[in-house]
């Protein structure tokens, strides 16, 4: 027989449909504690103090604080300044424990319109939410990070009912938003300077070193460096982890061209066909995006270039349709399951009201070799 919350482990249906046990943290039992003793009637009017309460429950305070985040939310408690917390009576409450968890992912725009990446992301986590017995509840629009992004943040966070937070893509006035009110959220990508949210990301600088070490150590010597225009901190931790890892490989004298590059496909192939057209050409470009590296490849066969025996190429990210290209690319890929998974762990903890520590995890992306890349031509092969 399925336990029940305030008993033990909850048993919920799994994704094929066996029974699949879900370990609760120690505030949502406590929370389940106060609940039961609040539905018997033994506190009416008042909570006691949170240091009774955790000489009662044998938890410490700040557990006893957790519990009682998880009961404001469901609207079984509000907390009520220099008193402590108030019972609320049961026709003003919300369904509490009876309620689904859902956990809210908040992108610009649907991120079905985005890398297959992240199409893989939100369906593992969808996965991993179901095995919890949670649903996933997805927000899209640029509203949400635009000039009137408040108001509008104001009323989704008040309307959706959502544990906790995935955002993606996110501004800086998105991040702080949600990081100056404490709103139980976990960035996906890398946090602005003074942003105190927990985030997961791509240990960029980590790849981007080693794409510029590997390159240097083929001996490329010039190198072109795609840039969006769009400076997101994690694509720019990239940018300076192959500056550093190519100036270590090829020293003073490695040439490195920052190609500044547009979202527009015909304005990047315009950039990477001045950059491949010019002299002295690059023996190698690096990009940042999939999308990119279909550019470039397109740009440099119109120019009769053939990779890799004229141009390396490589790509920071990955997406599944680039198994697909001949030569197969050498690029960087992060595994959307373990992402998933791991941002999984964090939100069991936010959702439930525990503590969870500022500043990002990082996730080293396995480098796929593929046949992209070469040594250098000779210098009078070069056309």
């Amino acid at each position: 027989m399925p336990q029940s919350e305030s008993t033990g482990p909850k048993i919920v249906p799994g994704p094929g449909g066996p029974l699949v046990p879900v370990r609760q943290s120690l505030p949502a039992l406590a929370a389940a504690s106060l609940r039961e003793q609040i539905r018997q009637g033994r506190w009416r009017d008042w909570l006691p103090g949170e240091r009774r309460l955790s000489g009662e429950l044998r938890v410490s305070r700040g557990t006893v604080r957790a519990a009682l985040g998880i009961l404001a939310r469901e609207q079984v408690v509000r907390g009520v300044s220099s008193r402590g917390h108030r019972v609320l009576p049961r026709r003003a409450r919300g369904t509490g424990a009876a309620r689904a968890t859902v956990i809210g992912l908040l992108s610009p725009e649907p991120l079905e319109t985005r890398r297959p990446y992240f199409a893989l992301l939100v369906a593992h986590l969808r996965e991993a939410a179901a095995a919890r017995g949670w649903s996933l509840q997805r927000h899209a629009g640029a509203s949400y990070f635009g000039p009137q992004a408040e108001a509008h943040l104001t009323r989704l966070t008040a309307q959706a009912g959502c544990r906790a937070w995935v955002l993606f893509q996110s501004t800086l006035e998105v991040q702080a938003w949600f990081g100056t009110r404490g709103l139980p959220a976990i960035l996906s990508g890398h946090p602005y300077p003074g942003v105190r949210l927990p985030s997961l990301d791509v240990d960029q600088r980590a790849a981007g070193r080693h794409a510029g070490l590997l390159l240097a150590r083929r001996g490329h010597r010039h190198v072109a460096l795609l840039a969006s225009r769009k400076r997101l901190p994690g694509l720019v931790e990239g940018e300076a982890g192959f500056e550093v890892g190519f100036r270590a490989g090829a020293g003073e004298a490695g040439r490195l061209a920052r190609v500044p590059c547009d979202a527009d496909p015909a304005a990047l192939a315009a950039a990477v066909h001045r950059c491949l057209a010019g002299r002295p050409r690059p023996t190698a470009v690096v990009v940042e995006t999939p999308n990119q590296y279909l550019t470039v490849f397109s740009v440099a066969a119109a120019l009769g270039l053939a990779v890799p025996r004229d141009l390396s190429l490589l790509s920071r990210l990955d997406d599944p349709f680039l198994a697909h290209v001949r030569p197969e690319p050498a690029r960087y890929r992060a595994d959307p399951a373990a992402t998933a998974k791991a941002m999984m762990t964090v939100l069991a903890r936010l959702a439930t009201g525990e503590p969870v520590p500022s500043g990002g995890r990082k996730m080293v992306p396995e480098f796929l070799p593929g046949g992209s890349l070469a040594a250098p031509p000779p210098a009078k092969a070069q056309r």
